[in-house]
């Protein structure tokens, strides 16, 4: 399995600053999980046996899917899940720790239905990659949830990762989250053989 390295630069470490502390120290995926793989080979993960997987709606005029896992059983009428959504970016689109406060504003305004509250930020690197990690608050049929979030952009494509728990439960449930995220492994370009004679060939 991928070993996910991560490196922090938190505002706080009271919500993305603490994830990052726990992805430092958790395992990786052991058997006792399955490997899930985007559709279209651009990377791969695992998730714990016992969630169950689907999609959301197909692709329309050339955007690209979501895929989420879940809890099996609803715990106060809620599943744990984690959402992968994907969409396309320009080739030279890059994230950077400055982009973070944006997104989280942006996350408030388009969020606020669900009363949103950006409580941390945090910039680091996933299968290393650039990425912003944003945790909060928001609330679905009166239930407070906790929501950590993950934008890391490859190859002309953004993915958003993202996990929610019970505000209750989350603390029970961020290791595990952890854990995906240490499986997290993205495609990779495939080097061009050398020619015969280069150097470094034996």
């Amino acid at each position: 399995m991928h070993a996910t390295k991560a490196s922090s630069a938190p505002d706080s470490v009271s919500w993305a600053g603490t994830f990052l502390k726990t992805l430092s120290r958790v395992p990786e995926p052991g058997a006792d999980w399955h490997p899930l793989r985007d559709r279209f080979g651009r990377y791969a993960l695992a998730v714990p046996a016992d969630w169950v997987e689907g999609t959301l709606p197909e692709d329309t005029q050339g955007l690209l899917y979501s895929l989420v896992a879940g809890e099996a059983q609803p715990r106060d009428g809620f599943n744990a899940n984690m959402v992968v959504s994907q969409t396309q970016v320009p080739k030279s689109y890059t994230l950077k720790a400055a982009m973070a406060a944006d997104m989280a504003k942006r996350m408030t305004a388009e969020m606020k239905p669900y009363k949103y509250a950006v409580k941390d930020r945090a910039f680091t690197r996933i299968d290393g990659l650039p990425c912003i990690i944003i945790g909060g608050t928001l609330e679905v049929d009166g239930r407070p949830l906790r929501n950590l979030q993950l934008r890391i952009a490859h190859r002309e494509v953004s993915y958003l990762f993202t996990f929610t728990a019970l505000e209750k439960t989350y603390a029970q449930f961020e290791p595990l989250f952890a854990r995906v995220v240490r499986a997290i492994a993205f495609e990779r370009e495939t080097p061009e053989p050398r020619a015969s004679g280069a150097p470094g060939k034996p």
